[in-house]
């Protein structure tokens, strides 16, 4: 069968199908975090976003590179946060 003999009334719409299953969007867990404080936190969590984002402007004045989660007190902090 040739592509050309195919009538229009026999084409078929992909939107005829069916409907396309919707895609899960979950955001992603924070392993590092998550294995801190013991339970799971995800990347988009308002409080550990809110808390990450005070520690970067303290930060913004230093040379050092920023690492949260090797700081003793951060954890701390961290674990106080969830509690």
């Amino acid at each position: 069968m040739n592509p050309n003999d195919i009538q229009p009334h026999q084409w078929i719409n992909v939107r005829d199908i069916g409907p396309k299953a919707p895609q899960k969007r979950e955001p992603t867990v924070d392993v590092a975090a998550s294995k801190i404080v013991g339970h799971k936190i995800l990347n988009t969590d308002p409080k550990l976003m809110k808390w990450v984002g005070d520690k970067v402007k303290a930060h913004k004045d230093s040379d050092k590179p920023l690492n949260l989660l090797k700081s003793e007190k951060n954890r701390q902090e961290l674990k106080k946060l969830y509690a």
